[in-house]
Protein backbone atom coordinates (compact mmCIF):
# COMPACT_ATOMS: atom_id res chain seq x y z
CA UNK A 1 0.00 0.00 0.00
CA UNK A 2 0.95 3.60 -0.69
CA UNK A 3 4.15 2.99 -2.65
CA UNK A 4 5.69 4.85 -5.56
CA UNK A 5 7.00 2.68 -8.40
CA UNK A 6 9.25 4.37 -10.94
CA UNK A 7 9.92 2.02 -13.82
CA UNK A 8 11.00 1.89 -17.44
CA UNK A 9 9.32 -1.47 -18.09
CA UNK A 10 5.73 -2.72 -17.89
CA UNK A 11 5.62 -5.43 -15.18
CA UNK A 12 4.88 -4.24 -11.66
CA UNK A 13 3.10 -7.12 -9.95
CA UNK A 14 3.21 -10.87 -10.56
CA UNK A 15 1.32 -13.17 -8.21
CA UNK A 16 0.75 -16.91 -8.37
CA UNK A 17 -1.32 -19.12 -6.07
CA UNK A 18 -2.19 -16.30 -3.66
CA UNK A 19 -5.32 -15.83 -1.56
CA UNK A 20 -5.96 -12.33 -0.25
CA UNK A 21 -3.90 -9.84 -2.26
CA UNK A 22 -4.37 -6.08 -1.86
CA UNK A 23 -2.62 -3.56 -4.13
CA UNK A 24 -3.92 -0.07 -3.41
CA UNK A 25 -2.90 3.53 -3.03
CA UNK A 26 0.17 3.07 -5.22
CA UNK A 27 1.55 5.44 -7.83
CA UNK A 28 3.18 4.01 -10.94
CA UNK A 29 5.47 6.40 -12.82
CA UNK A 30 6.83 5.25 -16.14
CA UNK A 31 10.01 6.77 -17.51
CA UNK A 32 12.06 6.11 -20.62
CA UNK A 33 15.50 5.98 -19.00
CA UNK A 34 16.15 2.53 -20.50
CA UNK A 35 14.65 0.41 -23.24
CA UNK A 36 12.03 -2.06 -21.91
CA UNK A 37 13.39 -5.61 -22.00
CA UNK A 38 11.00 -7.85 -20.09
CA UNK A 39 9.03 -10.25 -22.34
CA UNK A 40 5.96 -9.79 -20.12
CA UNK A 41 4.33 -6.49 -21.05
CA UNK A 42 1.41 -6.80 -18.64
CA UNK A 43 1.33 -4.35 -15.75
CA UNK A 44 -0.31 -6.98 -13.51
CA UNK A 45 -0.06 -10.73 -14.10
CA UNK A 46 -2.14 -12.86 -11.78
CA UNK A 47 -2.23 -16.66 -11.97
CA UNK A 48 -4.55 -18.82 -9.88
CA UNK A 49 -5.29 -16.10 -7.32
CA UNK A 50 -8.34 -15.53 -5.11
CA UNK A 51 -9.69 -12.49 -3.29
CA UNK A 52 -7.66 -9.85 -5.13
CA UNK A 53 -8.22 -6.11 -4.82
CA UNK A 54 -6.38 -3.67 -7.10
CA UNK A 55 -7.41 -0.03 -6.66
CA UNK A 56 -6.12 3.53 -6.62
Amino acid sequence: ENNVFETFDAPILYAKSVDGLIFRGNVIKTNQDYKPFHPNQRRFWLERVNNVSISE
